[in-house]
């Protein structure tokens, strides 16, 4: 080969690798997609706002008042949120998280190891398991420091449940002591037969007072309100951080949301602006009803979920106005920070997704019409957010 023609093929591949250089820049240009309407952009801000606020209060609200028969309208809507939020996790997981993960994570200016691997499922798969250990453990640990190991074993014999423990400290309250099988044994070693009588004695005549207690309906009243406030505790406690664990993989999303409508192109923002009205007001059902399962009784907690859900996207619209010169979220750092959050939080939603579906078998027994028709309700909720999959 003479020399001009090997100067001539490292020109060509010099040329080939500058030109591929380019097509990676373009795929993943590191300039503002920004491009004017700021005014629209800010009442974007206060419009998502609202929408979000509709979405997320509406469950919570409508909770108040479903119970009351002069109301079965509110029955009706907060029936319709609590299926169709759920059918709006689970294709939020899927169509707006996980697909959105996997083409960031495999975009054309990303290269070498980002191309020989699916990190998006791996990564959200990863997130599945971790949700499902730490809901393990926090799990454990809410009955262990609650009393229920305590109240589940006894120390060394037989097993024991939470009334007789309750019964237990009802007795000891009216001077009734209580003694273990081990603990009798050794004390009737060391008493004399005519000590034995005596404490026979008297503990018939603390057991004929708490039979007359027994009869008392208040007394009885009082070992179930203890009972049930023990299992709503704890029910409170696992709800607590389900809801955490939810509201952790929405706000990921949301934030991600709100930066791409900030410097969204012109065309692009009108329509992304548009589409994401409806899709906050629908995944903020989805919120809403989970954080209703908190209960009457947390009305504070309740709050500070579904206001940290209203403002996550206005604020993260806002931020990326401030910055709308240098903020680019097709930059190779914006893909990769994307698609490693959305994974994680598409695994987060696809386990709370699976973990409704399933609770949703013991709703409406014996009642094959309503399980049906919550059936339905969901697959609405699954269609509506697949469908605007295809423009957010």
């Amino acid at each position: 080969m003479s020399s001009i023609d090997s100067l001539y093929l490292m020109n060509q591949r010099h040329t080939h690798s500058h030109d591929e250089h380019e097509e990676g820049e373009e795929a993943c240009p590191s300039t503002s997609e920004y491009s004017g309407s700021i005014n629209l952009r800010i009442l974007s801000i206060f419009i998502i706002l609202i929408a979000s606020a509709i979405g997320v209060y509406l469950p919570i609200i409508t909770s108040y008042y479903r119970k009351s028969a002069k109301h079965p309208i509110v029955k009706v809507i907060f029936f319709i949120a609590r299926y169709f939020g759920q059918g709006v996790i689970f294709a939020t997981a899927f169509i707006h998280l996980l697909f959105h993960a996997n083409h960031a994570l495999t975009s054309e200016c990303l290269t070498g190891v980002w191309q020989e691997y699916p990190f998006a499922f791996a990564i959200c798969m990863g997130a599945i398991f971790g949700v499902y250990l730490l809901e393990l453990v926090t799990r454990h640990y809410v009955e262990r420091f609650s009393g229920i190991d305590a109240g589940m074993h006894g120390h060394g014999h037989g097993h024991l449940n939470s009334n007789e423990i309750l019964k237990k400290d009802h007795l000891k309250q009216h001077g009734i002591n209580t003694y273990s099988y081990n603990e009798d044994d050794t004390n009737n070693k060391k008493l004399t037969e005519k000590q034995n009588d005596s404490v026979s004695d008297d503990i018939s005549s603390k057991f004929e007072q708490f039979n007359e207690l027994e009869k008392n309906d208040s007394d009885m009243d009082t070992l179930d309100e203890s009972e049930n406030t023990i299992k709503k505790m704890i029910s409170y406690k696992n709800q607590l951080i389900s809801v955490c664990i939810l509201e952790f993989g929405v706000i990921f999303h949301s934030v991600f949301v709100g930066l791409t409508l900030g410097v969204a192109a012109g065309s692009e923002f009108k329509t992304l602006f548009c589409v994401l009205v409806f899709h906050q007001m629908f995944e903020g059902a989805a919120v809403g009803t989970r954080v209703v399962e908190l209960g009457k009784n947390h009305m504070k907690a309740q709050n500070i979920f579904a206001l940290m859900f209203s403002l996550t996207t206005p604020i993260s619209i806002a931020i990326a106005v401030g910055v709308r010169h240098s903020l680019s979220m097709s930059s190779m750092t914006a893909n990769i920070v994307t698609g490693v959050f959305d994974s994680i939080s598409a695994g987060i939603l696809i386990y709370n997704s699976f973990e409704l579906l399933f609770m949703a078998f013991n709703e409406h027994r014996g009642n094959i019409k309503m399980k049906i028709l919550a059936y339905l309700t969901t697959a609405l909720g699954v269609a509506m957010m697949s469908l605007l999959g295809k423009w957010v």
